[in-house]
């Protein structure tokens, strides 16, 4: 059989089933006789479609997967012992398909497939047929017809956006869809909505009489917006062959690409136009440009995607640093349902990787230690995704001792990157800042996860590279928070564009600008040997980062750093636009500084720079000058 014809659709449908098994598995989820029967599905058609791919090792792990899952469904209660071994069977088949995507096979894990299947009681030997890809091996017997299906029906209900207490909400119209259905099912789960504060829900129920009736009473119920039922067979009966389709994001990346070369396209071909003829079309020309932006957006909200494959992949981060550092570890999310760009979620994974394991080397104590100081034995590392507008803002916390103020400053000073005397003026956000700059760590030992001079640097030039910033807070005893926080929750992005010149644009994410003052109006005085601007009794540091002077007609670009303000000078600021951001290809991709390039709609590249970055290379720069 030719593998290449099926491996895109292996590793879709494949992973797809694995996420499925890794988070219904996840230790805070419990488990119904539903979910298990859902695990068990997904566990049986991984194992047909190994099998189909002549993928042995992961066929055989599957199976051994499925007779815990099938042993579950058939009555028996799982154990905690018995899921901890089904979830170190998901992190071993997340490996396994890593291995077919690097080397096209899954060979190279036979004795850690063997070891887990024999402490599983040795399952070998799977009857499988390669003639038809992805057919199950075992197919499910097919279940009883009944009259009147449960979940056939959906009723989704949605609350008001402006309730204080949307779970309590959903919470009575669940009792009222159970006073009628006592066996409906709710997505997503009671626990789920308590915790991440959603606004809406579905209850599968079967066909019923009294349904619009109960529609009417939940619409009639206290702050619900919306009541809304679908049924499987008026969905069938529209004779729609297929709802859904599968692309690849490469070809949605082409689709913006094409777009934005059409755009351009538009823009020459009216700049070209006769001036009388451009005003004859201009109706013609804005509304075909409408509707190019239009279908722009549209596809940069196809390529949204949840967190749920990132999370996944803490989560086995988190079970595999528990059992090397011999820390209980406790790993919890809160707003796991925000969905992000493609692009951004995948360069999101490094820092978070890097977070999660400075977390559990650096923050934990031991349990001893953890117990001396009255707290529980387990440590808590905690995710919360939360959107504010159009930013994003993905906190990192744990419950360790939290980091040392005075011994980050010791350090610092001993490494030469402050002077003594400019120690003792930081602020404790100014300390803790400097953490993050290259190869700053305070521990001496050297351990195979941390304490080799990488240090939360990597994290702060990625989050700067996506045109994000790093906070942190942090208490001694008590533990820290790193804050990464993005403009745009998409890579669809606000900037302010300008210029130096006629021959290169450039722009700054428009969330760090706060004000801009023509030159023409504040004057720049030299204050203690440098230049500054004045702005009535404040004067405000000006960066000296420009490609060309600039003279009275050109503009300060006010930018917040959060604890102050300081001002870019520029010749020209043309106007503010949403762009794609896509990130630059070696060797512009080290310029820290630089988070990468966007098209306008005038068909034109805009280079965009980072604010914050540039501030902070000209204050380290000073910082370092004044040690030396």
């Amino acid at each position: 059989m030719d593998q290449n014809k099926y491996i895109e659709l292996y590793f879709s449908e494949g992973l797809e089933h694995l996420s499925t098994l890794t988070r219904g598995l996840a230790p805070d989820d419990g488990l119904t006789k539903e979910s298990v029967s859902e695990l068990f599905r997904s566990a049986h058609s991984l194992k047909g479609m190994a099998a189909a791919m002549g993928f042995d090792s992961t066929s055989r792990l599957a199976h051994g997967l499925e007779n815990i899952l099938g042993a579950w469904r058939g009555g028996a209660v799982p154990s905690g012992e018995e899921r901890e071994m089904a979830l170190r069977a998901t992190d071993l088949l997340h490996r396994l398909f890593e291995l077919v995507r690097s080397s096209g096979n899954d060979s190279g894990l036979e004795e850690e497939v063997s070891a887990w299947l024999s402490s599983n009681g040795g399952t070998e030997g799977i009857p499988a047929t390669r003639e038809t890809p992805f057919q199950a091996a075992e197919p499910e017997p097919p279940a009883p017809a009944s009259p009147s299906k449960l979940g056939a029906v959906r009723i989704k209900v949605s609350i008001d956006p402006e309730s204080q207490l949307p779970a309590a909400r959903l919470l009575v119209v669940f009792q009222k869809v159970k006073s009628v259905f006592p066996d409906c099912d709710i997505s997503p789960s009671l626990a789920e909505i308590q915790k991440s504060g959603v606004k809406s829900a579905e209850f599968g129920v079967s066909e019923h009489p009294e349904l619009k009736n109960l529609a009417r009473q939940i619409q009639s119920l206290p702050e619900v917006a919306h009541v809304e039922i679908t049924s499987e067979e008026a969905a069938e009966s529209k004779g729609s062959l297929v709802s859904t389709l599968r692309l690849p994001a490469s070809t949605l990346d082409d689709m913006l690409v094409r777009i934005s070369h059409m755009l351009y396209h538009m823009t020459n071909l009216e700049q070209a136009l006769p001036e009388a003829e451009r005003r004859r079309q201009k109706f013609w020309l804005e509304s075909h440009r409408s509707q190019l932006h239009q279908l722009y957006n549209e596809i940069l909200e196809a390529r949204l995607v949840s967190f749920d494959s990132l999370i996944e992949r803490l989560e086995r981060a988190v079970r595999d640093l528990s059992s090397r550092t011999g820390k209980p570890l406790r790993f919890r999310v809160e707003g796991k349902g925000e969905k992000v760009d493609k692009l951004l979620l995948e360069k999101l994974l490094d820092p978070l990787m890097h977070l999660v394991r400075n977390g559990a080397d650096h923050g934990i104590e031991s349990p001893a230690e953890r117990k001396s100081t009255g707290k529980p034995s387990e440590g808590a590392l905690l995710l919360t995704i939360k959107r504010e507008g159009e930013k994003l803002t993905i906190i990192f916390e744990d419950d360790g001792k939290g980091l040392d103020v005075d011994s980050i400053r010791e350090s610092a000073v001993k490494r030469g990157i402050i002077s003594q005397d400019r120690s003792e003026n930081l602020s404790k956000r100014q300390i803790l800042e400097l953490i993050t700059l290259p190869s700053f760590s305070t521990k001496t030992e050297v351990t195979q996860i941390s304490g080799r001079g990488v240090g939360l640097d990597v994290v702060r030039s990625a989050v700067e590279s996506l045109g994000g910033t790093l906070e942190l807070e942090s208490e001694k005893g008590k533990g820290s928070k790193f804050f990464l926080i993005f403009p745009s929750a998409v890579t669809l992005t606000e900037v302010l564009v300008f210029s130096w010149g006629p021959e290169f644009n450039f722009a700054i994410p428009a969330s760090q600008v706060t004000k801009l003052y023509p030159l023409s109006q504040y004057q720049i005085a030299w204050v203690e040997g440098t230049k500054k601007l004045r702005i009535d009794d404040t004067f405000l540091e000006i960066l000296d980062f420009r490609l060309s002077p600039v003279g009275k007609s050109g503009i300060a670009v006010g930018l917040d750093l959060g604890s102050r303000e300081t001002v870019l000078l520029v010749s020209e600021v043309k106007q503010t636009e949403k762009v794609v951001i896509l990130p630059w290809g070696p060797p512009l991709e080290r310029i820290p500084h630089l988070i990468g390039g966007a098209l306008l709609s005038t068909g034109e590249i805009v280079y965009i720079l980072d604010g914050v970055t540039l501030a902070r290379e000209e204050t380290e720069a000073i910082n370092v000058f004044q040690a030396k």
